[in-house]
């Protein structure tokens, strides 16, 4: 252990963590604790339509890939002069809870981060020199071009910073990997992370990340859809009924308290776990790291489900400069047609 961490220049804790994660196996222990994990953190903030978000993009120089994209596209002027100061994972965060906050990702966040990561992966053998050598000003370059062909605007500007980081660590941050005192001091009363959980599913953590909340579907016995027909992607209407702090904070951010009463949420569904009590464990996902869990009997039916794509339309909504632009063009296109339509009656 102690050459392991000569070698790799690691703490003999994190080699001994890394040992345990590769069972024993030193080259695999040695592969974990090789910084070969690029994060870039980074904000974006669109001039024209002043669009702004947070950026995080996590390359595996290992597996020369872009593991994932993570950003925002919001008016919140907040994330304009977002400092790169934090940890990739305050940066992150503050994306999430801006998602949170809009309850469904909007389509153009979506949009923005899947052809940041299809073009990033596309020129991989480009960007991970970049990333090597820290060139952070020519890749603020192409993440600037991405950022203004999705969001059609020529004038933004866009702020960067990279971090390396190893393996092991990226495994603890995804719970893939709890060091000991880690796992040992869970809050009394929790559950463990595998409790009531089948494979798959959200893990059940302290972390704000990875919240699982207590909540109820709303049932239509009448006209509702039976659950049993039920699909992942579907939405629901669901009230949180947990009475945690994170579960309060979380409901005020999603407006779906009125004083103490709760209001429904429509939300996605996750996972649908059956088990032989003729029951249904539906996990459904309020923001990205925060579900929701129920259990419902098979006979019941659940009140107003709809697809993601309707929901995530009904989330979008424009900004009062842009309804009053629609409306004044739409003004001028119907004083124009009566102008023309008076000409050619005066001509007949």
């Amino acid at each position: 252990m102690q050459k392991l961490a000569a070698k790799t220049g690691q703490s003999e804790k994190d080699v001994a963590l890394a040992l345990k994660a590769a069972k024993d196996d030193a080259a695999e222990a040695e592969r974990l604790l090789e910084p070969s994990i690029f994060i870039v953190k980074g904000r974006y903030a669109a001039k024209t339509n002043r669009l702004n978000g947070g950026i995080i993009i996590i390359a595996d120089s290992a597996q020369r890939r872009i593991q994932k994209v993570k950003t925002i596209a919001t008016y919140d002027a907040e994330f304009a002069e977002l400092s790169m100061d934090p940890s990739w994972e305050d940066i992150e965060k503050k994306v999430v809870d801006a998602e949170i906050k809009q309850n469904f990702v909007p389509a153009i966040s979506h949009d923005l981060a899947a052809e940041m990561e299809f073009s990033l992966n596309d020129t991989i053998d480009e960007v991970l020199p970049l990333l090597s050598a820290g060139s952070v000003d020519e890749l603020a370059t192409r993440i600037r071009r991405i950022v203004c062909t999705c969001l059609g605007d020529s004038d933004v500007d866009v702020n960067c910073l990279v971090e390396k980081i190893t393996p092991l660590a990226m495994k603890i941050h995804d719970k893939e990997i709890q060091p000991d005192a880690a796992a040992e001091a869970g809050a009394p009363g929790e559950p463990s992370a595998d409790a009531g959980t089948g494979a798959g599913a959200p893990p059940i953590l302290g972390d704000e990340r990875h919240l699982v909340l207590k909540t109820d579907v709303i049932l239509s016995p009448v006209s509702g859809t039976p659950v049993t027909t039920l699909n992942v992607g579907d939405y629901i209407l669901v009230k949180i009924t947990d009475t945690r702090q994170q579960a309060k904070y979380i409901a005020d951010l999603l407006h779906a308290k009125d004083g103490d009463k709760m209001l429904p949420v429509r939300v996605p569904i996750r996972k649908i776990d059956r088990s032989e009590s003729q029951r249904l464990v539906i996990t459904t996902e309020f923001g990205p790291g925060v579900y929701g869990q129920t259990v419902v009997q098979e006979g019941l039916k659940i009140k107003d489900v709809m697809d993601g794509a309707g929901a995530k339309a009904e989330s979008i909504k424009l900004p009062i400069h842009q309804i009053l632009l629609i409306v004044g063009l739409g003004g001028l296109v119907l004083f124009l047609m009566g102008m023309v339509i008076w000409y050619v009656v005066g001509l007949l």
